[in-house]
């Protein structure tokens, strides 16, 4: 199930980073670098989480390589960058798509499109 939920998570996202910013793509825009780096750390977690299901798990019973520290570790690494991700989501998130400041509650309502 996963195998099919994962690329359509990450067309959404796509869709909703493309919403957000009304189709027009400007990488030295800093709400959209902020955004890209949120996306690229959730292609690292991916990425980690991915190694330990087919790589690091059928080593977890093979005697000759030490699969549970590989495991471990792989782990510590993606509790990390999850983590990181969780800081960033959080910074993208304060800020809006427009400005590189701080915003209130307010934000939410302008983002929405409402405007009184």
């Amino acid at each position: 199930m996963a195998i099919v939920a994962v690329p359509v998570l990450i067309v959404a996202g796509g869709a909703l980073f493309l919403s957000l910013v009304q189709w027009k793509i400007d990488f030295e825009n800093a709400y959209q670098q902020r955004f890209l780096l949120k996306v690229g750390l959730v292609g690292i977690v991916l990425a980690i989480a991915m190694r330990n299901k087919f790589w690091l798990t059928p080593l977890l019973n093979d005697t000759m390589v030490n699969g549970k520290q590989l495991m471990r570790q792989s782990i510590q690494c993606e509790i990390l960058a999850a983590i990181a991700l969780l800081v960033i989501t959080a910074w993208v998130l304060r800020t809006g798509p427009d400005h590189n400041h701080v915003t209130g509650a307010g934000s939410i309502v302008s983002l929405a499109g409402y405007n009184g």
